[in-house]
C-alpha cells in the first residue's frame, strides 16, 4: 500500500490569499453605508462642535468613539457573519476560518484610520481654541492627548475588532444591536459613575468601575456634574488616562485573539491561548494602574485653584 504525501500549502500562497481577502473586506467596510454615515457624522461633529456649543472638552471623544467605533462594531459584525461567500472570490479554493478572520481584522484598519483622522482633527481644533485656563482640569499635555486623541483612535480599532469576534461567536437575530446597546449602557454607567453613585466616588470599587468599560469620561464642567455652582469650573474624575489607554490596547488585543480562536486548531490555537493569557494579565495590571493612579478623588478646578471634591454616597 503506497503512501501519498500531500504538499504543505506554501506560506507565500497563504499571504497572497490573506492579502486578497483583506483588500476585499477593506473595500466592503469602506463602502458600507453605516460606516460612511458614521464617518460623515464624526467629521461633522469634529468641525462644528466648539467650546461655545459643548461646555466641556471631555465631551469630544464621544464623537469618534460612537460614530466610528460603535457603528464600526455593528458593521464589522455584519461583515463577519456574511463572509461564508467571500472566499468564493478567491479562485474557488477553501480558505481556513482564521485566514478569513485575519482578513476581516485587517479591514478594521479602515475605521481605525477614519477615527484617527477625526480624533486628530478634534484635538487640533480644541488645542488651538481659546479655552479657559482651567478647561483641562488637572490633566496636562500627555493626559489631554490620551483623552482626546490616542484613546478615541484605539476605540475606533477595538470596536470593529470586537465586532469581528462577536460575529464569529455570537449569532442570533438582532445580536449586533443588542450587544451595541449593552456596550453603550455599560460605558455610560461606568463613565459617569463619579457623578451618580451608591458608593463614595473615591472608593476603590468606584475607581475601578470608572475605568472598567471600553469607554469612559474623565471630566466635565461643574454645571453638568452639579459639584459646584461656579461657572466654567471643571471637575476631573478619578483614574489615570494613560494607563486607561494601555488597558484599552490590551482589550483590543483580546478582541483580536478571541476572533482568531474561532476555527483555530493545533499549534495556532495553543499560541492564541498563551497570547490571551498574557493579554489578560496585562489588562488586569493596566486596569489596576488606571484605577489606582491619577486622581484618587474628583478634583474641582477653578480659576483660583484646585480642590478635592468630596462626593457623598447616594
Amino acid at each position: 500500500m503506497s503512501t501519498i504525501l500531500l504538499p504543505r500549502p506554501a506560506s507565500g500562497r497563504t499571504r497572497s490569499t490573506l492579502g486578497t481577502l483583506a483588500r476585499i473586506e477593506a473595500r466592503r467596510f469602506a463602502r458600507h453605508p453605516l460606516f460612511l454615515f458614521g464617518a460623515v457624522l464624526g467629521l461633522w461633529a469634529a468641525t462644528t462642535t466648539r467650546d461655545e456649543v459643548s461646555p466641556s472638552v471631555f465631551d469630544y471623544p464621544a464623537g469618534p468613539a460612537f460614530f466610528v467605533g460603535l457603528l464600526g462594531f455593528v458593521v464589522a459584525y455584519r461583515l463577519t457573519t456574511s463572509t461564508r461567500t467571500s472566499a468564493e472570490a478567491v479562485d474557488g479554493c477553501p480558505v481556513a476560518t482564521p485566514v478569513r478572520t485575519a482578513a476581516l481584522a485587517l479591514a478594521c484598519l479602515v475605521p481605525f484610520a477614519a477615527g484617527t483622522v477625526i480624533a486628530a482633527l478634534e484635538f487640533g481644533l480644541v488645542r488651538s481654541a481659546a479655552l479657559p485656563v482651567n478647561a483641562w482640569g488637572t490633566y496636562g499635555n500627555v493626559d489631554s492627548a490620551m483623552i482626546l486623541l490616542v484613546g478615541p483612535a484605539v476605540m475606533c480599532l477595538g470596536g470593529p475588532l470586537l465586532g469581528v469576534a462577536a460575529g464569529r461567536w455570537v449569532r442570533f437575530p438582532g445580536a449586533a444591536l443588542l450587544l451595541a446597546a449593552l456596550l453603550v449602557a455599560g460605558s455610560m454607567l461606568a463613565g459617569f459613575a463619579t457623578m451618580e453613585t451608591a458608593l463614595p466616588a473615591d472608593s476603590v470599587a468606584m475607581r475601578v468601575a470608572h475605568v472598567l468599560t471600553p469607554y469612559t469620561v474623565f471630566g466635565s464642567t461643574a454645571g453638568e456634574s452639579q459639584f459646584a455652582p461656579a461657572d466654567r469650573a471643571v471637575v476631573s474624575y478619578t483614574g489615570s488616562p494613560a494607563w486607561y489607554v494601555a488597558y484599552l490596547v490590551c482589550l483590543t488585543g483580546l478582541a483580536l485573539v478571541a476572533a482568531l480562536l474561532s476555527g483555530a486548531e493545533g499549534g495556532l490555537r495553543r499560541r492564541l491561548h498563551r497570547l490571551a493569557m498574557v493579554l489578560t494579565l496585562s489588562a488586569v495590571g493596566c486596569l489596576a494602574f488606571a484605577a489606582l493612579g491619577g486622581n484618587q478623588a474628583p478634583m474641582l478646578t477653578q480659576h483660583d485653584g484646585t480642590t478635592v471634591v468630596r462626593v457623598p454616597a447616594g
